[in-house]
C-alpha cells in the first residue's frame, strides 16, 4: 500500500519486479509487450488507460517524504530532528 512504502520505501528491484509482473499480466505473459508501459500510463486523453506508475509514485512519496522532513515551522515532526542528530 502507498502507507506501507512511505513507512518502510520499497526497494528497486521490488519495484522493477513489480512493473514487470504488471506488463506480464496485461500482456498475458508474451514476450514482446506490443505496447509499452509508458504509453499505458498516460491519461485516456494521451492515448493511455491511465496505468499506475510505480516509479512515479514511490518518486511522489520520496518528495512528500522529504517535503515534511524540511518542514522548519512548529509543527516539524519530532523524528526529523532525530534524523538531524543522527545525519
Amino acid at each position: 500500500t502507498q502507507f506501507l512504502t512511505k513507512v518502510q520505501g520499497m526497494p528497486k528491484q521490488i519495484e522493477a519486479a513489480l512493473s514487470h509482473k504488471i506488463g506480464d499480466f496485461l500482456w498475458n505473459s508474451h514476450r514482446s509487450h506490443p505496447v509499452g508501459l509508458d504509453r499505458l500510463q498516460r491519461p485516456l486523453s494521451e492515448g493511455g488507460i491511465n496505468l499506475l506508475d510505480i516509479k512515479a509514485r514511490n518518486q511522489t512519496i520520496d518528495i512528500t517524504w522529504l517535503s515534511t522532513y524540511m518542514n522548519l515551522s512548529p509543527t516539524c515532526p519530532t523524528w526529523a530532528f532525530t534524523t538531524d542528530i543522527m545525519i
